[in-house]
């Protein structure tokens, strides 16, 4: 197979992984979000036998768990790229921080980068502490966890190897990618349940649009 024949079908392989893996994710997210709804109304939700697109829709739910890393990224790049230029005083000390301790700034850059997620994972390892086992809490649980492996990450790659973690996704290296886009999918599992269950709460308290409002009303001549 030829050189150009081989690129294509690498970028057709890695098209269909990306829409296979994002339609998983996606229907994995509905799946937690209706199974941590209908867990706070005391509902199995298996006893429901809801169709899989039901399920599916359910993501939409998600989108601002969804939604808010990348946006906070794209926040983070932005100041940089405002604040850092060569003429401000933030740009000439990252110019002379990146000659004097080129490993410490790899590092810093590469802990901002991953800080909301770490900062998600160690909400959740407070979360797992929960007594009752449902999927949320195995979510939790396993988000917990692996948040722990992500810092170890970041600090090896940029003290060992003096790289920036953008810059091996930028890369497509396997292991950087896999590790961030398995912690950003359970961040949002963990976002989507958290929202399900307040959107539980505010049915059962009345505050939802979707709640029932039952008045009784004594019939005039009859005591009450």
């Amino acid at each position: 197979m030829s050189k150009p024949a081989f690129e294509t079908a690498r970028r057709i392989a890695e098209s269909i992984i990306i829409t296979a893996v994002s339609s998983a994710g996606l229907y994995l997210v509905g799946t937690v979000y209706s199974d941590a709804y209908y867990d706070r109304l005391s509902i199995e939700v298996t006893s429901l036998d809801l169709a899989r697109p039901y399920e599916a829709l359910q993501s939409v739910h998600a989108l601002w768990g969804l939604l808010e890393y990348p946006l906070i990224l794209l926040l983070f790049y932005v100041l940089y790229r405002t604040l850092a230029l060569p003429a401000r005083r933030l740009g000439t000390w990252l110019a002379q921080t990146r000659r004097r301790f080129p490993r410490l700034l790899s590092i810093l850059a590469n802990v901002v980068v991953v800080a909301p997620l770490l900062l998600d994972a160690l909400a959740s390892f407070r979360e797992q502490e929960l007594p009752h086992r449902s999927v949320l809490t195995e979510v939790h649980s396993v988000f917990g966890h692996a948040g722990l492996v992500l810092p170890g990450y970041v600090v090896w790659l940029g003290w060992s190897q003096r790289r920036f973690l953008v810059s091996e996704v930028r890369a497509r290296k396997q292991v950087p990618i896999a590790l961030e886009f398995f912690l950003y999918l359970l961040s949002a599992l963990a976002s989507t349940g958290v929202v399900a269950e307040l959107a539980a709460v505010e049915l059962l308290t009345g505050a939802s649009n979707a709640s029932l409002r039952v008045e009784f009303v004594t019939k005039p001549g009859v005591l009450p």
